[in-house]
């Protein structure tokens, strides 16, 4: 249990040697896109429509295989996948008159969070993961007031799921930083 404890002391410690080592993995040889069905005209949904979407994650020049050192220090080697982490949050948006001024304000009313492992696509190759969204979860008539607005904000982060052999035992970690990152809201 020590041992264990003092690795992730060691781990915490090394963090900003980590982003420096880690500059193996070239910025940027990972893009997200993000495809919606409907999409949404003027990044506004529809109440009651449902929206199906795929996170799509191309890989444009991450050249590493399973079993790669991704830390030379830490010893932690490349699993062969990455995780996703994607984070929806439905909110109302509104402005308070406060003397002459105008005080915004938001409030989120629904959220959910989702994480997946996907195996790192080849060099030039893609792969994606499907979602669905039904706009009628929360909307005008339930918590919100006609002059509030309803807003769908999705935030999705790639990281490297690598591991190291800790006594003989298999310790999996995320990379230190997101390898790739996008951020939408509607």
């Amino acid at each position: 249990m020590k041992t264990r404890l003092l690795v992730l002391l060691m781990i915490i410690s090394l963090g900003i040697a980590f982003a420096l080592v880690q500059g193996q993995v070239p910025e940027g040889s990972i893009s997200l896109e993000v495809s919606f069905d409907p999409e949404p005209v003027f990044s506004q949904m529809i109440y009651g429509e449902i929206y199906d979407f795929h996170v799509v994650i191309n890989n444009l020049n991450l050249d590493l295989d399973e079993g790669d050192t991704v830390h030379p220090i830490l010893n932690t080697k490349f699993s062969g996948d990455l995780v996703v982490h994607v984070s929806f949050i439905v909110s109302k948006e509104g402005a308070l008159p406060v003397g002459a001024e105008r005080q915004e304000y938001i409030t989120p009313m629904l959220a959910w969070k989702e994480s997946n492992q996907v195996t790192l696509p080849s060099i030039g190759e893609s792969d994606f993961l499907p979602y669905s969204y039904n706009a009628s979860r929360m909307g005008y008539g339930t918590e919100v007031d006609v002059d509030e607005w309803v807003t769908f904000n999705v935030d999705i982060n790639v990281y490297l799921w690598q591991y190291m052999e800790i006594e003989g035992d298999t310790v999996y970690l995320l990379s230190d930083s997101p390898i790739g990152e996008a951020h939408l809201k509607f």
